[in-house]
C-alpha cells in the first residue's frame, strides 16, 4: 500500500483455481480497482506512493509447470498511481527473479537472482550496480534500499534444523 492509503495492491489465492494468484490495485479514494496480470503477487508501491512496478512473464503461457511461470524471463511494468494512469511495460527484462525490492522514490529497482543482486534505475532499466557475492542458499533473503545509493540484503540460514545467523 502507498503510506498515504490511498493505493493499495491486493493479492490472493481464489478458491477453487489451483495455483492462480489474482492481484488488484484499488485507489481507496475513488473505490475503482484494475487487475494487475502479475505470477505472484509480487507488486511494489514506491514509498512515496507515486508509483507502482510488478514484473511480469515474457514466457510463453501455459508454462510447464501449473499455474503462472515461476522461472524465465520477466518484464518490469509501471504505473503512476493517479487517477487514469495506465500501466507501461518497460525494456527492462530480468531473468529468474527471486526477491525484488524497489527504492522509497520509485526510481530503482533491486532485483535478486540466484546469487547476483543488480541495481537498475527505472525507466530506463540502466544497470548501476551488480555483485555475485551473494549467497543464494539461504531459507530466505530480504532486499531493503537504506538509503538512494545503498541496497542492504539480510539472510537466514538454518543449520542441523535451526536458524544460525543472518547477514
Amino acid at each position: 500500500w502507498a503510506r498515504d492509503g490511498r493505493w493499495i495492491a491486493i493479492s490472493g489465492q481464489p478458491a477453487n483455481r489451483g495455483s492462480y494468484v489474482a492481484t488488484f490495485l484499488l485507489d481507496s479514494a475513488s473505490g475503482r480497482h484494475q487487475r494487475v496480470p502479475t505470477p505472484w503477487g509480487n507488486t511494489h508501491i514506491s514509498g512515496d506512493g507515486r508509483t507502482m512496478v510488478w514484473l511480469e512473464s515474457d514466457e510463453l503461457w501455459p508454462a510447464k509447470e501449473e499455474g503462472w511461470p515461476r522461472h524465465g524471463t520477466f518484464r518490469l511494468n509501471t504505473q503512476a498511481l493517479e487517477p487514469g494512469a495506465r500501466r507501461q511495460a518497460t525494456t527492462l527484462t530480468v531473468k529468474d527473479p527471486l526477491r525484488t525490492q524497489l527504492s522509497d522514490d520509485g526510481s530503482r529497482l533491486a532485483v535478486f537472482t540466484l546469487g547476483n543482486l543488480e541495481i537498475y534505475e527505472i525507466p530506463p532499466g540502466r544497470l548501476l550496480g551488480a555483485t555475485n557475492a551473494i549467497s543464494s542458499d539461504a531459507e530466505w533473503s530480504k532486499l531493503f534500499f537504506a538509503g538512494p545509493d545503498v541496497v542492504r540484503v539480510a539472510q537466514s540460514f538454518y543449520r542441523d534444523g535451526q536458524m544460525r545467523r543472518i547477514r
